[in-house]
């Protein structure tokens, strides 16, 4: 932008990307959300912060200032923690309706009739049963079905998966974004790479055991919908 010649609005500007830094932080303490992560324009405005809302504006938008201050996108984060939020659901139903069989994908219809709407708009959300069960590795059943299971992988590969696996590895990430403040180098929610789970403990270990089980990082990004670096810190 021509104003970012002048060195008022280029002070301006570092306030602005400032003031954001401080607003995350916060967010951090209260809401525990990862201070690295971009809130939403409308968020700022809802809580007293409109003038900063304005600011970003000026300055060339929410993208630009996302790119600039080194924060994971709001569109980003909130795909990862609504995926999040619906592994921690669709267990918590399992181990509740589903004899804790995380092999099997419980039917949809069910899961709306036990009161467990959130997870049942998840699911549709993130691309249905069918399409869901096949990322997880997961076979379904319908009460039309005269089997009790359909193996998805026949039209749908993406081989074996585990349910809970899914959710330790993105509470590892999401952990991980916790203890990170911003600028980040790469502003992502990537995939870890293999050095840093094996420094990571006895839990990055068996992380990076089971990404090998189920066909490496790069296979395990892709079906969770995480960044791939060729080498992520």
């Amino acid at each position: 932008m021509r104003c970012m010649i002048h060195s008022n609005c280029l002070i301006d500007f570092f306030a602005v990307v400032y003031i954001r830094y401080e607003y995350t932080d916060q967010c951090r303490r209260d809401l525990g959300r990862p201070a690295v992560w971009m809130p939403r324009p409308s968020e700022l405005a809802a809580n007293g912060y409109g003038d900063l809302k304005q600011a970003m504006v000026r300055f060339g938008g929410s993208n630009r200032i996302e790119r600039l201050a080194g924060m994971v996108t709001h569109r980003d984060w909130y795909y990862f923690e609504g995926q999040l939020e619906l592994l921690l659901l669709l267990k918590g139903y399992i181990d509740e309706y589903g004899d804790r069989n995380y092999e099997k994908f419980p039917i949809v219809s069910a899961i709306q009739n036990h009161g467990y709407e959130k997870l049942y708009a998840l699911i549709q959300y993130y691309g249905g049963r069918k399409f869901l069960a096949a990322r997880l590795g997961m076979s379904y059943s319908t009460k039309e079905s005269k089997h009790k299971t359909q193996d998805l992988h026949a039209d749908m590969c993406w081989g074996p998966f585990d349910l809970d696996f899914g959710i330790r590895l993105l509470e590892y990430i999401r952990n991980d974004h916790m203890h990170r403040s911003p600028p980040m180098k790469n502003p992502a929610l990537s995939m870890p790479s293999k050095g840093k789970l094996l420094s990571s403990g006895a839990e990055g270990e068996l992380l990076d055991k089971s990404i090998q089980e189920f066909g490496g990082y790069e296979n395990v990004a892709r079906r969770l919908g995480l960044a791939f670096f060729e080498s992520t810190s």
